[in-house]
């Protein structure tokens, strides 16, 4: 009995060893190398941004420039589509004072169309103009629509791996491959962009593209998410104006791609004037 005793004893030692052995290289491995792990944006932050009230966008309507910088339209362009649904691409980074701005206004469009799950936080980086704007990341986030598909990339974090303070490397997260890749060679070159790759880049059912910001980041600049999202709702606002008008510009763009569904969003009174303003 004894014996057994200690057999059992030594067999519950090795497991307990192999197991602590195993954790530690997990560990080891989640921790070297590789982007960090993404911030989940407060719900309350990403609930406020996804239904800002109708009343508020109609009331901003669709300021244009030089407010808002509309899409534009794509001539003899087909619809993109992933399936059955018209798609939507994002091309960004974290780092980007521009991207930064340019997605509050993406996630308030795409709140009227469907659901985000996992949407992160980021700020954009101190070393560049418009420094540490805070926004949303679309790294390991996703959404739902029943009626189009989003598809992000966002190419680059906002932390530095080598580089100098006035031309900072850096860090790489997510690859460009295939029609991603496509798109922005063939649309993300002048005259669309003012040079080569210009982030953001966005193309909404091959049929509108948006190059850079359509507003200021500086509107942005010292204003935590929340207080962002807070402003969001107050239709008098400078920063509501710019994000929540953007939002309807891309909305109108998206409708077009929809064939003007859902009914209720594509017919709101924002969106069929910012429809007139882009064409």
């Amino acid at each position: 009995m004894p014996l057994a005793l200690a057999t059992v004893s030594l067999v519950v030692l090795v497991l307990v060893l192999v197991i602590a052995l195993l954790a530690v290289k997990v560990t080891h491995r989640s921790s070297a190398g590789g982007p960090p792990p993404t911030t989940l944006a407060p719900a309350s932050v990403v609930l406020q941004a996804t239904t800002v009230p109708s009343s508020v966008l109609d009331a901003i309507g669709a300021p244009g420039p030089p407010v808002v910088t509309p899409p534009v339209r794509l001539a003899h362009s087909q619809l993109l589509r992933n399936g059955n649904r018209p798609l939507i691409v994002y091309v960004g980074a974290e780092f980007c004072p521009f991207c930064a701005a340019q997605r509050w206004a993406l996630v308030v469009a795409l709140g009227r169309f469907g659901t985000f799950s996992d949407l992160g936080l980021a700020t954009s980086s101190t070393q560049l103009v418009f420094p540490g704007v805070d926004s949303f990341t679309f790294r390991g986030a996703s959404y739902h629509s029943r009626y189009v598909t989003f598809q992000a990339v966002e190419t680059y974090g906002s932390d530095t791996t080598t580089g100098t303070a006035s031309s900072p490397v850096f860090e790489p997260l997510e690859s460009l491959a295939g029609q991603d890749r496509a798109l922005l060679d063939r649309l993300d070159v002048p005259p669309l962009a003012p040079v080569p790759a210009t982030l953001p880049f966005v193309d909404i059912g091959g049929r509108y593209v948006t190059v850079g910001a359509e507003f200021s980041p500086g509107l942005l600049a010292g204003r935590s998410t929340s207080t962002i999202a807070a402003d969001l709702a107050q239709p008098t606002s400078h920063l509501a104006r710019a994000v929540d008008g953007t939002a309807n510009e891309l909305t109108a763009a998206i409708c077009t791609s929809t064939g003007q569904q859902p009914a209720a969003v594509c017919s709101a009174p924002a969106v069929t004037a910012a429809q007139a303003r882009i064409g």
